[in-house]
């Protein structure tokens, strides 16, 4: 192969790189936005209850508004974030903010020193698990949302779903 050839070649496979490396770095929030979900409703309602003795029925109720809550966030929280046209602001900006400050509030959630500090009560408890929610939809429905505006071609687009799909369940 001659240089001319290899250099050919090589501007040929430069846009599939380009799109596979853009791709893996949209689909990495995934892994830990889905580890989040997965320990909060397997393993923290059974953590709170034992080591903080927050009754069962407490927190079923307030994972039951929780989802009440939801149906209000999540309409709200992608209709607001459609309408920001700049588009470093769109999508990621919501997604970094979310996450950051939803997982210091998943860390206390986590924390028995800390939750017994503020947390233990039904308010209090209603009130972290609201905030977290939120923090999360914030997080989550701008980032699925930003699938459709990183490529233009709907293959790219339907391979970048399928690659955050596969990253959120290996979370």
């Amino acid at each position: 192969m001659t240089n001319n050839e290899y250099q050919n070649a090589r501007s040929l496979l430069e846009p599939q790189r380009k799109a596979l490396l853009i791709s893996l770095a949209y689909c990495l929030p995934a892994i830990p936005l889905s580890a989040m979900g997965i320990l909060f409703f397997v393993h923290l309602p059974k953590f709170h209850a034992e080591s903080l003795s927050i009754s069962l029925s407490a927190i079923s109720l307030t994972l039951l508004i929780s989802r009440f809550w939801d149906a209000i966030t999540d309409p709200l929280i992608g209709y607001t974030s459609d309408r920001i046209l700049n588009p470093y602001y769109r999508r990621p900006l919501w997604l970094l903010v979310g996450s950051c400050i939803g997982g210091g509030v998943f860390f206390w959630l986590c924390s028995e020193s800390l939750m017994s500090l503020f947390g233990t009560s039904f308010v209090e408890y209603l009130f972290l698990l609201l905030f977290f929610f939120s923090l999360y939809t914030i997080a989550l429905i701008p980032y699925e949302s930003w699938a459709l505006e990183v490529f233009s071609e709907e293959r790219d687009r339907t391979r970048l779903v399928m690659l955050r799909e596969g990253a959120t369940l290996l979370g």
